[in-house]
C-alpha cells in the first residue's frame, strides 16, 4: 500500500522522544511531499487437492515513509557550510544514544540506539526511527564550501513493545500499546505528557474519571498511543 501526501504551511519537525537532545529540528524548506507506503504479505494457503489455494494473510509491515529535504545557505550574508548550519542537525538523531530496552535485542548489555522520533507535519504525525539519511550536495563556494543539499530520508513505524501474559513479554505489531509501571504521585495528565498523547486517552483506556486522580503505585497504566 502507498499513499502520498501533500504539504502543510507549517514546517514539518523532528522531535526526538529520548536521549540527551530532545530539542526539536524544524526544517528549513517543507518537502514537496511524502510517499508513505505499508507491505501486506499474503501467501497461499496449503490445501490437499488440486487447483489454488485461497490467499492467507502473513503479516503486515510496519509504516515507511520518504521524503526529501532541501537545505540552503545561498542567500547568507557570509559563506556558510550547509552542512553545520543544517545537515548535521538532522544526522545527529541518527546518532546511537539510548539504551535499548528490554526485548528490543537478543542479547543483553549495553547496546545503544539511536532515538525514537515523532516527526509531524500539519495534522500528520508518526512516531517512528530514522532508517536512513542520504545525502546530495548540489552547490559549492569557490573554496569548495557546500552550500545546498538535498537529503532524502526514510522513516520506519516505530512499534511499541508490551507485555503478554502468555509469553512474559512481546512485540504488538501494529498496536501502539505499552503498560507502563506507575510511580508515586502519576497523574493521568503525567503519564499523558510522557508519552506524547492526549491525557483524555488515558483516563479512557483506565477508567479514570479525573485527571487529577493519582494511579496507585505499582499500577499498570496502559497507554495507547494511536
Amino acid at each position: 500500500m502507498s499513499a502520498t501526501f501533500s504539504g502543510s504551511p507549517a514546517k514539518a519537525t523532528f522531535q526526538a522522544l529520548e536521549g540527551e537532545n530532545q530539542a526539536p529540528f524544524q526544517v528549513q524548506y517543507n518537502p514537496k511531499d511524502l510517499q508513505v507506503d505499508r507491505t501486506v504479505t499474503w501467501g497461499e494457503h496449503e490445501e490437499s487437492g488440486q487447483g489454488q489455494g485461497a490467499l492467507e494473510f502473513q503479516k503486515g509491515e510496519s509504516l515507511a515513509v520518504t521524503m526529501e529535504l532541501v537545505f540552503d545557505t545561498t542567500n547568507e550574508s557570509a559563506v556558510k557550510d550547509v552542512r553545520t548550519a543544517w545537515v548535521n542537525g538532522l544526522l545527529a538523531m541518527t546518532n546511537p544514544q539510548v539504551q535499548a530496552e528490554s526485548g528490543e535485542q537478543e542479547e543483553e548489555g549495553e547496546k545503544l540506539r539511536p532515538p525514537k522520533i515523532l516527526f509531524s507535519w500539519g495534522s500528520f504525525e508518526l512516531t517512528c526511527v530514522i532508517e536512513s539519511i542520504r545525502t546530495q550536495y548540489l552547490l559549492f563556494a569557490g573554496d569548495g564550501t557546500p552550500l545546498r543539499a538535498k537529503c532524502t530520508v526514510q522513516l520506519k513505524e516505530w512499534t511499541e513493545t508490551s507485555f503478554d501474559e502468555a509469553t512474559g513479554g512481546g512485540r504488538w505489531a501494529g498496536n501502539a500499546i505499552q503498560l507502563v509501571e506507575a510511580k508515586a504521585g502519576s497523574l493521568p495528565a503525567n503519564v499523558a505528557w510522557k508519552a506524547r498523547t492526549p491525557w483524555r486517552n488515558i483516563a479512557r483506556d483506565n477508567n479514570v474519571d479525573d485527571p487529577m486522580e493519582e494511579f496507585t503505585p505499582g499500577t499498570e497504566v496502559v497507554v495507547r498511543k494511536k
